[in-house]
This record gives C-alpha cells, structure tokens and sequence, in this order.
C-alpha cells in the first residue's frame, strides 16, 4: 500500500509542475511532444486525469461516496473537483485558454480509469479468494 501512496504523491507533484509550466507560459519536451500529435492536448487530459484519478482512487482503496444517490468513488469526486477549479482558473491566466473539451477529456478519462480501477479491483479480490 505504501508504493501506491508514493506513487500517489508522485504523480500529483507531476501534473502540479506540469501546471505550474503551462500557467507560467513555458512548457518541455513533453509539451512539444503532444503539440506535434494530432488532439494531442485532449488524449494528454484524457490520460493525465485519468491515471490521477486510478491512483488517488487506489491509494483510498476505492473508498466510496454519495453523489446525488450514485456511489462515486471519493478519488474521483476528488479529482474532478480539481479539474473544473483547474480548468476555470485558466479564464484569469494571460498563458491558458478555458476549454470545455480539455474539460470533456478529463471527465471521460476520470470515468474510463475509474471503471479500470473497478475492474482491477474485482481481478484482485477475485484472486484473493481463490488463493485462500
């Protein structure tokens, strides 16, 4: 459990300094990178909140919650969250743009990693149970 929570921690730090280039107006080899890939910037959030949202979701051990009678994982409460506040601050900085479709790829990302994390989880309580 502890390498998960490092890797939680991990990976947060990232996306804080990937962030922190991109509000500042400078960038790395890994923005140019995904400029050069065709909706590069979409597949990026798709990906980047996604995993976030696995490995935050992994570290509570899919500790759950109701939102509006769903049970909603709390990471991806969590993470979703982050990404409006995120993704509405860029209207304030001269070096971003509010994009409802970087908004639109996070959320989808969110929810396909989400399930993925669901579906790791039943793989290992499932092996669990047949090893006892």
């Amino acid at each position: 459990m502890k390498k998960i929570y490092g890797l939680s921690v991990a990976y947060v730090l990232f996306i804080i300094w990937m962030i922190y280039l991109a509000d500042m107006g400078g960038g790395n080899a890994i923005f140019h990178v995904i400029k050069g890939i065709p909706y590069g910037d979409k597949v990026g959030h798709f990906f980047l909140m996604g995993c976030l949202a696995l490995v935050i979701n992994l570290s509570l051990q899919y500790r759950m919650s109701k939102l509006w009678k769903l049970n909603i994982p709390v990471g991806s409460i969590w993470v979703l969250s982050f990404v409006v506040l995120e993704e509405i601050t860029q209207m304030g900085n001269a070096h971003r743009t509010f994009d409802l479709l970087d908004l639109t790829a996070d959320f989808f990302g969110i929810a396909f990693f989400t399930w993925v994390g669901f579906c790791l989880k039943a793989r290992m309580i499932g092996g669990e149970k047949t090893t006892a």
